[in-house]
């Protein structure tokens, strides 16, 4: 957990079943550390298929199959103070992640 920042944002449809009191939001390394041993202890056979990665100016999309057979995709985030720093150390960074799952249908209108 050191290459987040004090104050990572994590944002999940699943946060609200682990954490009801969140609202599907995170905040703070210690609360992320917490709310992952949660999902650890009730999902134990917790794993991932990777299926795509996406990169941007300072985002990266991760899309994967969970342990129930779900699509989702997880949003990284980053924020670098300097960016040249960044790749020294690592706690300059801050990630935010924001975890996303498939829409059979999307309609506008």
């Amino acid at each position: 957990m050191e290459h987040y920042a004090n104050d990572v944002i994590f944002a999940s449809p699943v946060a609200t079943q682990l954490v009801p009191s969140s609202n599907g939001v995170i905040r703070g390394k210690a609360a992320l550390r917490d709310y992952w041993a949660e999902g650890l202890r009730k999902f134990p056979d917790l794993h991932f298929e990777l299926k795509e990665t996406y990169v941007g100016v300072g985002i990266v999309v991760i899309n994967y199959v969970n342990q129930t057979g779900a699509l989702a995709c997880e949003v990284l985030e980053f924020e670098v103070n300097k960016w040249c720093a960044a790749m020294a150390r690592t706690s300059s960074v801050k990630i935010n992640l924001v975890v996303c799952q498939r829409v059979d249908r999307f309609r506008v209108s």
